[in-house]
C-alpha cells in the first residue's frame, strides 16, 4: 500500500522526525507481529516543490494481496503505539499528523516482477 502525503509548508523537518521517532518504532513493532511485511517513508527529491502533487509516500509491504486490500486493523495500530510509546497520547500522534501533513492519495499495487541480491 503506498500513501502520497503532501507536507505542509514548513513543517518537513516535524514531519520526517515524526515519522523516524514515533512511526517508524510502531511499524517495526507490527512488522514483527506478522501483521506486514515491512513499512518504510519516502521523502521525494526531485521533482519537488509547489508544483509536485506529494513530498513524501510512506510503503507497507503486506504478505498478500488479499492483507493489502483490507488494510491494516486500526485497534491494532493503537495497541503498538501504546505498547511502543507507553505514556505517550495516541490522539496528539494523530493530531500531529494532521497538522504537519495532508494524505493525497492511497493505492493498492501488486509486485509483479522483484529482483535481489542472492545472500
Amino acid at each position: 500500500m503506498i500513501a502520497q502525503v503532501r507536507v505542509k509548508p514548513g513543517m518537513g523537518d516535524e514531519y520526517y522526525q515524526l515519522a523516524e521517532t514515533v512511526t517508524q518504532p510502531v511499524a517495526q513493532s507490527r512488522a514483527a507481529g506478522g501483521e506486514f511485511k515491512s513499512w518504510s517513508v519516502w521523502s521525494r527529491v526531485f521533482p519537488a516543490g509547489a508544483a509536485t502533487s506529494y513530498d513524501a509516500m510512506a510503503v507497507t509491504y503486506f504478505k498478500d494481496l488479499a492483507g493489502a486490500i483490507k488494510g491494516l486493523d486500526a485497534a491494532k495500530g493503537v495497541e503498538a503505539f501504546q505498547k511502543v510509546h507507553p505514556g505517550k497520547n495516541y490522539a496528539t500522534y494523530v493530531s500531529n499528523l494532521r497538522d504537519y501533513s495532508e494524505l493525497q492519495l492511497r493505492v493498492v499495487m501488486q509486485v509483479v516482477a522483484r529482483v535481489e541480491r542472492a545472500k
